[in-house]
């Protein structure tokens, strides 16, 4: 695992050691803890506490954001000096953003620090709903982060010699595992394989989206559109850009990750993806972002399970705690996933 370049921090005192082993000898995997947060749960939203510039802040947890983003609300409220970021496509659920830029003196996540922070902030859709930073997967993809929400904490760890080892070291009988996709540093995700009904499909967790949502693609595939029996509009899903999609309700067989099957669950889906369309600099036609984009794992999926993400072995290991494992109720989707066909220049 790399250190991570732009973040200074305190390594905590805790250790769990594991007995491991490797070809032709004995080791001793060590995962060690980095951080542990105390989270907030506002209106589906992960919260945890920080600062810009000394003053205090709200920070959303948006494992979907492939870069972490400050909401021009919070920009103003912190008297923040913006100019215009030219030339940076940024894609969200509402389509394209436009985006300002800020270089703040310092920000702080629990014992991080991170100085001479620059930050990009979309100004088409502000998201503003109790938070003022969405911390992104820029962040976390440099350590294995645990969310235990059953206990309203996350942690973050760095492994070391635990290849080959389960890291789900609350579940001595073993968590369910499936494998993260390989993914350009400069576009963090935590994309995996899942099947609805049977058919395969490209899962994002998505810890900064309230409900779990599916494509209208992937729902086709199983069965189900818009006019099956049974299936009710479940409202509009909002995110980052102007735009909103229309969003349903439906009855399925089966969802599986790895060797956990969800039998006969109700999953939102929507054309999640009908608004990626973005103008390269110095171009007036527009491109249709990647069509084979994932479904979103989101907050519901993440209350259910006790879930840790192991980037150092691009392994996400899942265990049920309990509870409905997708939100088939009356709230409406809100997403800060954030999907960069050009990544942004830091």
């Amino acid at each position: 695992m790399r250190a991570t370049a732009s973040w200074t921090g305190t390594i905590a005192a805790l250790v769990l050691a594991m007995a491991g082993s490797t070809v032709g000898a004995r080791t001793t995997c060590t995962l060690q803890q980095v951080e542990e947060w105390p989270v907030r749960q506002v209106h589906g939203h992960l919260i945890v506490d920080g600062t810009v510039n000394g003053q205090p802040v709200d920070i959303k947890l948006g494992t979907g954001s492939q870069r972490t983003v400050l909401l021009r609300s919070g920009a103003k409220r912190l008297h923040l000096s913006r100019q215009w970021a030219n030339g940076y496509p940024m894609l969200g659920i509402g389509g394209e953003s436009r985006l300002e830029a800020s270089t703040v003196g310092d920000m702080t996540v629990g014992r991080f620090t991170s100085r001479g922070w620059r930050f990009l902030i979309p100004i088409d859709q502000d998201l503003g709903d109790g938070f003022d930073v969405v911390l992104g997967d820029d962040f976390f993809s440099e350590f294995d982060v645990e969310f235990d929400l059953a206990h309203s904490v996350v942690r973050l760890f760095q492994p070391q010699h635990c290849q080959g080892v389960s890291l789900a070291y609350w579940s001595p009988a073993g968590a369910t595992e499936a494998a993260i996709e390989p993914v350009f540093h400069l576009r963090p995700q935590i994309i995996f394989a899942a099947l609805v009904n049977g058919q395969p499909l490209r899962a994002l967790l998505d810890s900064g989206t309230t409900v779990s949502v599916l494509t209208t693609r992937d729902a086709l595939a199983a069965g189900v559109t818009p006019r099956s029996p049974g299936v009710v509009a479940a409202g509009a899903m909002t995110g980052f850009g102007d735009n909103r999609v229309d969003s349903w309700t439906g009855a399925f067989e089966s969802f599986v990750i790895g060797d956990e099957t969800i039998t006969n669950p109700r999953i939102r889906f929507a054309d999640i993806y009908a608004n990626t369309t973005f103008h390269l600099t110095g171009s007036r036609v527009p491109r249709k972002f990647d069509s084979q984009q994932p479904m979103l794992l989101g907050v519901d999926f993440l209350r259910a399970h006790r879930v840790l993400v192991a980037h150092s072995q691009r392994k996400v290991y899942v265990t049920y705690v309990g509870g409905a494992v997708f939100d088939a109720t009356g709230m409406t989707p809100a997403s800060s996933t954030w999907l960069a066909p050009i990544s942004p220049r830091q």
